[in-house]
């Protein structure tokens, strides 16, 4: 990898955050920005490289509303995309589909870096994945009812400058190990 495109990576990773301002209703995601988050998904590496989940992309003012009625985490997104999958598709061998699980964090991660990248703030919406919100909006979306929401994903432009979250992850002699538990 090119030292300058490494070094662009570890600054997403590094500074990428949450937004939970208002969007600013006049600034839209542009087409090219949406398409480029949606690719972005469609190219993650997932287990198996199953590819389990389909994204629903919402941009119309009148569903964007009513999805707002239901959680006003949605409020003023001029975008939202609703990940969703069949929870009957598991992986390979999986009991609980653990493997399938992150494979939808690397989704999440990779919209959310993608946005980053191109200065579209990013918030995960995660109140329609659970009770009683998942049958009104599996409804509203039109998915099928069996199907699971794993989370959406608010995207627009912050009203202001949220600036920089503070994330501190763990230091590497807590997180890792070597060669054996507990050897640090």
């Amino acid at each position: 990898m090119e030292p300058d495109l490494a070094a662009r990576l570890r600054h997403l990773i590094v500074s990428h955050h949450a937004v939970q301002a208002p969007f600013d209703p006049a600034w839209h995601v542009t087409a090219a920005e949406r398409d480029a988050i949606v690719n972005a998904a469609r190219w993650t590496s997932t287990p198996h490289e199953l590819e389990r989940f389909e994204l629903v992309v919402v941009d119309d003012p009148v569903v964007l509303l009513q999805l707002e009625k239901l959680d006003r985490s949605v409020a003023g997104a001029p975008l939202l995309i609703v990940v969703a999958c069949d929870p009957t598709e598991l992986t390979p061998a999986a009991e609980r589909d653990v493997l399938g699980t992150l494979g939808l964090g690397c989704v999440l991660e990779t919209m959310w870096l993608t946005a980053q990248a191109l200065q579209v703030d990013a918030q995960i919406v995660t109140g329609f994945s659970s009770a009683p919100l998942d049958g009104d909006v599996k409804r509203m979306l039109g998915l099928p009812e069996t199907w699971r929401i794993a989370f959406g994903l608010r995207l627009g432009h912050a009203v202001i400058d949220c600036g920089p979250t503070v994330h501190a992850p763990r230091g590497l002699a807590r997180a890792v190990h070597h060669n054996r538990f507990g050897n640090r």
